[in-house]
């Protein structure tokens, strides 16, 4: 018995022979016989596949466990990079919390550099997951096939990450590059292996790899930044007082750098309004140059849910 998709496949294939000329009037009869069958035999086709799609069964639903939650330097979704390799000077810390001991299932991690990261996109908020084409901010408009895109919006709300192991402590574990907000909850943790997941030869779409949206290539800070971020670095959480305000600073111009701003506000606003983002517990203030491709840091303050 063919399935449905073979159904409607062979249903595609079936097309009127072309006629012959100077043919038997026994000829035309047969083609005139063959074409009825032919015909016949498509609109059965077609009714099967009616009858498949009609009584196909929905499969039961899938439960899976949170194995931990991620404690991130990203605390909004506004900001933070859309993809890993965009912001590596960025910190997060998983909390293993499944199982009775949870730091077992650590165990031999630390022989790997990097990780990947199954994760629940738990802000996606009210949303309709049967859109089948959404507009990639790189692209700065038009659309595309969902199942193209890393698009957070998806018929399951599940991503996949790559974050760089920086260290294990019990049943934490300590990442950088991260492109996850804060308080993600995860799913799973494999091991990256160079050997069997690096593809050397793959390509990409030219708008991922040539995107139209140009990237901001001049960062500049403020007087008044520089000041703040001194006197706020004794309240950093994932950037230590110790590294003084450069490592942190690394981050916010590597989260700028790539133009962190949607489409929308891009478009509607341009230069004309401040831009602001979270990193750590600092909100920073920016002002864009769009005609320059350039983004000054005016101000720096505590961000206000952490007051």
């Amino acid at each position: 018995m063919l399935k449905a998709a073979e159904y409607a496949e062979e249903a595609k294939e079936i097309s009127p022979p072309r006629e012959q000329t100077n043919a038997t009037p026994q000829h035309k009869q047969q083609k005139k016989q063959q074409k009825k069958q032919q015909k016949n035999r498509q609109v059965e086709l077609e009714r099967a596949v009616e009858v498949a799609v009609a009584t196909t069964v929905e499969p039961p639903g899938l439960t899976m466990a949170t194995i931990g939650v991620l404690e991130s330097c990203w605390r909004q979704k506004n900001g933070t990079p859309r993809q890993f390799t965009l912001c590596p000077s960025s910190r997060a810390t998983v909390h293993l919390t499944f199982g009775d001991n949870p730091f077992n299932a650590l165990d031999g991690l630390q022989e790997f550099s990097h990780v990947y990261l199954l994760f629940h996109f738990h802000q996606n908020g009210d949303y309709n997951r049967k859109q089948m084409k959404i507009k990639p901010p790189k692209l700065g408009g038009p659309k595309v096939g969902i199942y193209s895109s890393r698009a957070p919006h998806r018929p399951n709300p599940i991503g996949l990450s790559i974050a760089k192991i920086e260290g294990i402590e019990g049943n934490l574990l300590h990442l950088s590059g991260i492109d996850l907000i804060n308080g993600t909850p995860i799913l799973d943790i494999k091991p990256y292996i160079p050997r069997w997941d690096s593809i050397p030869d793959a390509t990409a779409a030219t708008w991922v790899t040539e995107p139209p949206v140009p990237p901001i290539t001049t960062i500049t800070f403020a007087p008044k930044a520089l000041q703040s971020l001194e006197a706020l670095k004794g309240q950093l959480r994932f950037f230590s007082p110790g590294e003084g305000p450069g490592a942190i600073m690394d981050g916010i111009r590597e989260a700028l750098g790539c133009d962190p701003r949607s489409t929308r506000l891009r478009k509607k606003y341009g230069s004309k309004v401040e831009f602001g983002f979270c990193i750590d517990v600092l909100n920073i203030i920016c002002e864009m140059d769009d005609e320059n491709h350039a983004a000054t840091v005016a101000d720096v303050e505590l961000w206000p849910h952490d007051q």
